[in-house]
């Protein structure tokens, strides 16, 4: 959800349409890309290969970044969970000598 979040945003930036069912981004005619972030360029073809690159980039960039962040959320949740004084899933048990007579 939050990657669809972050593809929308930047596809409809650039006057892009984003397809929500698809996860597909449709440009105008200035734009290109997987995002509409790359202006067309008349030029040779290896310049918008290294255009698209770019972008592709860009997009791999912020996946990471996501990914960096639901980890550090979920790893503060775990030790916010273990310092609760419940001792998590399992009751701590103290163990006494008991003597029969």
């Amino acid at each position: 959800e939050v990657m669809n979040f972050f593809a929308r945003d930047a596809c409809e930036v650039n006057d892009g349409w984003w397809n929500g069912i698809d996860k597909t981004c449709s440009c105008n005619t200035e734009r290109s890309g997987p995002l509409c972030l790359d202006k067309v360029v008349a030029e040779d073809k290896g310049s918008r290969t290294s255009a698209t690159s770019i972008s592709r980039l860009f997009v791999v960039i912020i996946a990471l970044i996501t990914l960096v962040l639901a980890a550090y959320a979920m790893v503060k949740k775990l030790r916010r969970h273990g310092k609760n004084g419940r001792g998590g899933k399992y009751a701590k048990v103290e163990y006494t000598d008991i003597e029969i007579n």
